[in-house]
């Protein structure tokens, strides 16, 4: 009876924890210049729908739950179409965005190269010069 208790409590636990972390919002950032995007604009460059060099675009390691978080809420896309996705992108020449360690990675980057466009965690610090261009709930 404990042990069916104790396994019981732990799915609880496990239950509000993943329903805590898919709640995380996420902050799509930048230090682009007099220009603003839409979030369709956004969402169609990290797509590859929209054919531009002028941004350079930044991911997070694929074991980074702001990147879960990105893809799931922002792209309504999975990892795996993704994967498939770029691996087109690549095929055919186009520029894939740059995979960072983590926010704190995304914020340096953004901070020190201009016209990039990153994203990280609700919460995170932002520098001096970056600017939140969207947020995701």
């Amino acid at each position: 009876m404990v042990k069916l208790l104790t396994a019981f409590m732990t799915i609880i636990l496990f239950c509000s924890f993943a329903s805590i972390a898919s709640s995380a919002e996420i902050l799509i950032i930048s230090n682009i210049s007099n220009q603003t995007l839409t979030e369709k604009e956004i969402r169609d460059l990290y797509l590859g729908l929209t054919k531009s060099r002028q941004f350079r675009l930044l991911d997070q390691e694929i074991e980074q739950s702001a990147r879960t978080e990105f893809n799931e809420k922002f792209l309504q896309k999975s990892e795996r179409e993704l994967q498939q996705k770029r691996s087109i992108l690549i095929f055919s020449g186009m520029r894939t965005p740059t995979v960072l360690k983590d926010n704190q990675a995304v914020v340096d980057y953004v901070k020190n190269h201009k016209d990039t466009i990153g994203y990280v965690t609700g919460g995170t610090q932002l520098a001096d010069g970056v600017k939140t261009l969207l947020t995701i709930k």
